[in-house]
């Protein structure tokens, strides 16, 4: 059960998520006219992004409840915008389940432990859904170079990085996600 004061931090993520997420869209929008379809379907993927990741940001966790109907909600997505491409979306909601949980047992098998949630594989499979095989290694690279970003400058600011030190990798899935989703739509 979630306290005041993680609700608290939540919303208070969650309004610099969005804040973020419209400054990217309407960046794209300025560049293309998005369809009235294609505006309601980023908004719908925006909406359940910023909410994961604010909640991931602050109780590293990726629920399940948004992360099933995000891989659900992709498929839809493809079938109402590019219908023909939908057997290469659910190919890549289940190659990219399997790449993570595949680095996943790796690392477990080497290092004795976890390195990535089972929340992480479902939000890159989602990101799969959304945005179709192609999209993953761009995904990927982002989110990668986005958490290494990260890292380093918490690392300048509190003068050590630990290599067991926790991070939040969703929120780096999730607007890299959101990016390429966007960068397609301004074609």
């Amino acid at each position: 059960m979630l306290g005041r004061k993680h609700v608290a931090d939540i919303v208070e993520s969650a309004v610099w998520f969005a804040a973020l997420y419209s400054a990217v869209l309407l960046s794209a929008a300025i560049i293309q006219p998005i369809s009235r379809d294609a505006l309601v379907w980023s908004g719908i993927l925006a909406l359940v992004l910023v909410l994961a990741s604010a909640i991931d940001v602050r109780v590293f966790v990726l629920p399940n409840v948004l992360m099933l109907p995000l891989i659900v909600l992709g498929l839809s997505a493809c079938m109402a915008l590019a219908p023909t491409s939908l057997p290469w979306h659910v190919g890549a909601t289940v190659a990219a389940y399997a790449f993570f949980e595949g680095i996943n047992a790796a690392y477990r098998q080497i290092r004795g432990r976890t390195g990535l949630g089972g929340g992480d594989s479902k939000l890159f499979a989602a990101s799969g859904s959304w945005l179709g095989l192609h999209a993953l290694p761009t995904v990927l690279l982002l989110a990668c170079a986005t958490a290494l970003a990260v890292v380093a400058w918490s690392g300048f600011r509190h003068g050590s990085v630990t290599v067991t030190k926790r991070i939040a990798f969703g929120p780096h899935l999730a607007i890299a996600t959101w990016i390429v989703w966007v960068l397609a739509l301004a074609g």
